[in-house]
């Protein structure tokens, strides 16, 4: 299964927007969407950050569902 993850962050004074495609395992999607994909976006957030060390995120959605909150990267909220 893969879902939408839209990342909005700050670059610089730049409002930036970056977005993907990416699989979530089933069983854990339909026992906790919001979680497992949180889980995904981390991961991408994490190697986003070391490309871009200064990026702050605002925001992060899966299909229009708010996930900032559940986003586990410390550096980057």
């Amino acid at each position: 299964m893969q879902v939408l993850v839209q990342v909005h962050y700050f670059y610089f004074d730049s409002k930036i927007l970056k977005r993907g495609y990416f699989k979530v395992n089933p069983k854990k999607y339909k026992e906790d969407p919001d979680n497992s994909v949180a889980e995904v976006a981390g991961k991408w957030i994490e190697q986003m950050l070391m490309e871009l060390p200064g990026m702050e995120i605002y925001k992060v959605l899966y299909d229009d569902v708010d996930i900032t909150n559940l986003i586990n990267v410390e550096s980057a909220i």
